[in-house]
């Protein structure tokens, strides 16, 4: 049996814990809805596993790391924390909405029909020495700046 993953704690030490049942008015007139229940034995609460409650923080951050650093697919990273790939797909598009885009970005270097300003090249000078890239001291430095 496959155990269903807490969704107070996130732990897997879950049992089946009873089912429930709703009434709904349908076309083919009233039905009972069952669902199953499942029991934490770690946070010692019941719950209904396809409810859309919100998710730790420290989760949310373990899936961005999955999808971007290991670059595995929504699918991926739903199979390994046990969180559907649509709510996986929310949380990196929400955590995705604080970040800059990549025009936002272009626009901290600005350039002027295709050249950089001074204070812009002083700007990518250090950021290329940060990252030790050698053909950039050989390429622009700062003796070169009044060529630009």
């Amino acid at each position: 049996m496959r155990k269903k993953r807490c969704i107070f704690c996130g732990s897997l030490n879950t049992k089946k814990y009873g089912t429930r049942s709703k009434k709904r008015n349908t076309s083919f007139g009233k039905r009972n809805l069952y669902y199953q229940r499942w029991y934490c034995n770690d946070c010692k609460r019941a719950f209904k596993p396809n409810q859309d409650h919100p998710i730790n923080f420290s989760m949310q951050i373990r899936a961005c790391e999955l999808y971007y650093d290991s670059e595995a697919s929504y699918r991926a990273v739903s199979r390994q924390l046990g969180i559907t790939p649509y709510r996986i797909f929310k949380i990196i598009t929400a955590l995705g909405a604080n970040c800059k885009s990549t025009v936002d970005m272009a626009a901290d270097f600005s350039s002027l029909a295709g050249y950089y300003t001074v204070p812009d090249a002083i700007k990518l000078i250090n950021a290329f020495e940060k990252f030790n890239f050698k053909w950039a001291k050989d390429v622009v430095s700062p003796s070169n700046i009044d060529a630009i």
